[in-house]
């Protein structure tokens, strides 16, 4: 990943390119914190950009343009802090200025009683039926890349 990276930022060896990716990171954390985001949504982007970077390397693909992310409503991530995270490290790589087309799954619960599904509201995870609390999540843990378009 850091050779990929060193190639698209241009760093002529390893050691320039981790000083210049550990400048970039704290004015990222700066920028992020002065905004009331934690780090959770920028370790996200940056197993996103991975991803990415990875499958247009393979794929000799000159450009991303969109990336297509399956998110559960039990994930945590806060949508806004993850596409801010991710146009701040994507910046001068291949996938800058790539959209970021986020699917937000539902939080869905089967209970182990009765057998109904239900959408899980606020963290209430009683079955509206019987009223039990043993059930199984069906979704909304989710958190991932669907697809990717590239050039």
């Amino acid at each position: 990943m850091s050779k990929l990276l060193c190639r698209i930022l241009g760093c002529r060896s390893a050691a320039a390119f981790f000083l210049f990716y550990c400048e970039k990171l704290a004015n990222q954390a700066d920028e992020l914190t002065s905004r009331g985001m934690d780090m959770h949504e920028m370790a996200i982007a940056e197993g996103i950009l991975r991803i990415a970077l990875d499958y247009a390397e393979q794929n000799e693909a000159k450009k991303i343009r969109e990336i297509g992310l399956l998110i559960g409503e039990m994930s945590g991530v806060e949508t806004e802090a993850l596409e801010f995270s991710f146009r701040m490290i994507a910046a001068e790589t291949m996938a800058e200025g790539a959209k970021l087309s986020i699917k937000r799954i539902p939080l869905v619960g089967r209970c182990g009683t009765c057998g109904r599904e239900f959408h899980i509201e606020h963290y209430d995870f009683w079955c509206p039926e019987c009223k039990d609390g043993v059930l199984t999540l069906l979704s909304g843990r989710e958190m991932q890349v669907e697809y990717l378009e590239v050039d």
